[in-house]
């Protein structure tokens, strides 16, 4: 049930722009359970179907919180997979509605405090902003929800949630350098917002791994040999203090395995240092960690 509404979806936006337009005059009865301005927005989007597609989805990825995560899985990747196609056909309306789809299957995950789902949609919400990095506005949207989410969590005191957002976050910058550079410094902006929520010493053991992650991104930038996006972040993490940073950087470099050592769906640990990026992740905390005997100096990236 769960695909063939995925099949359905994906058909019909492909033919959507060829239907009649009395296809979408639909009453404020067909759709139940909503109010009459949340009505209107549909039927002046032309996104009711979507919304009926939805509102199934939604019910099973409710009843089945902390009970068949493979369902709650697989409702994102085909939540996914239906966006990808709406920014294919250039369905914009639909595209945002799937992006709120999201947002509200995110804040399900962590009301009820179920980790793993949570972080496995977020998963497939890196997947499908991937596939819109040629789309800066769309991109920025969702880095700020993340980054949302995120921070969200982290007042719940539900951790991993931001380690998971900090990795998204980083990936997904990097492969905007990559493609789109002159978008990057924009999500720059966003991640180093991050952890801007440290209120208390718990706060800041918890959001050691945003630093790690930032870390690991300044020494892609140093590699890319973009020391000013570097430096920015250094600047960004010179006010920690030297503990702290020691902390970091020997996390990162204990980290032994690509492979996380339970077996989740993602698979990967957010931390390892490949063998041949060690060289520039070493440069980046060399400008901010002192030798104890050493007196602090202004630290520059060579």
């Amino acid at each position: 049930c769960i695909r063939s509404m995925r099949q359905v979806a994906v058909y019909y936006l492909r033919i959507k722009s060829q239907l009649d337009r009395k296809w979408f005059e639909v009453d404020s009865g067909h759709i139940v359970g909503l109010s009459e301005e949340m009505w209107r927005e549909i039927v002046q989007s032309r996104i009711w179907l979507e919304m009926e597609i939805f509102k199934q989805y939604e019910l099973a990825f409710t009843s089945t919180l902390r009970k068949v995560r493979d369902i709650n899985s697989q409702i994102a990747r085909n939540l996914r997979e239906i966006a990808e196609v709406a920014a294919v056909t250039d369905d914009d309306r639909t595209l945002e509605f799937l992006i709120k789809g999201f947002n509200t299957l995110i804040m399900y995950s962590l009301s009820e405090r179920d980790i793993r789902t949570a972080v496995n949609v977020l998963y497939q919400y890196r997947l499908l902003a991937e596939a819109v990095l040629y789309r800066p506005y769309i991109l920025e949207r969702i880095v700020n929800h993340m980054k949302y989410y995120g921070q969200n969590s982290q007042r719940r005191r539900i951790y991993f949630i931001m380690d998971a957002v900090a990795y998204d976050l980083r990936v997904l910058i990097e492969m905007t350098y990559d493609r789109f550079p002159e978008n990057g410094p924009r999500l720059l902006d966003v991640f180093l917002q991050l952890d801007q929520i440290a209120e208390t010493q718990e706060d800041w053991t918890f959001l050691r791994g945003v630093r790690k992650s930032q870390a690991l991104l300044a020494g892609f930038f140093i590699r890319r040999g973009n020391l000013d996006l570097a430096m920015r972040i250094h600047n960004d993490m010179a006010g920690e203090t030297q503990e702290f940073l020691r902390t970091v950087k020997r996390d990162l470099f204990s980290t032994q395995s690509r492979e996380f050592w339970e077996i989740e769906d993602r698979g990967v640990s957010f931390y390892y240092v490949e063998e041949a990026h060690r060289e520039s992740v070493e440069r980046f905390f060399a400008g901010l960690i002192r030798e104890p005997s050493a007196p602090p100096e202004s630290a520059q990236i060579a």
